[in-house]
């Protein structure tokens, strides 16, 4: 009996995702840039008090009801593309893991 072989999976999902990471990014510089900085999570020396902090998480309200909801989507997946950086490191981490141990079961 032969062992299975470890080198006959491929991880082509990771591009996607890394692609993802890096425009979740992107969001949320423009986010930040459109409609400020989430102070409810960006802890700093002249942090305002808490009931600023959660006022700022108060819906906007643009026009109709659908561009309110698109806009406020936008907010708040952009407010939290913080999160974008640790997903692209963890995927270029894996995917460099992955690589070596391809390789490894290759030779």
């Amino acid at each position: 009996m032969s062992a299975p072989q470890r080198g006959s999976r491929n991880a082509e999902w990771l591009g996607p995702l890394k692609g993802i990471a890096i425009l979740w990014i992107f969001l949320n510089h423009f986010s930040e840039r459109v409609f400020g900085f989430p102070h409810i999570s960006n802890p700093n020396a002249a942090w305002p008090p808490f009931a600023e902090r959660l006022e700022q998480l108060a819906p906007l309200e643009f026009g109709s009801p659908a561009s309110d909801v698109l806009l406020n989507l936008v907010r708040f997946l952009g407010w939290s593309g913080d999160q974008g950086v640790q997903l692209l490191l963890i995927a270029s981490g894996f995917g460099l893991m992955w690589s070596v141990q391809q390789r490894d079961a290759v030779e």
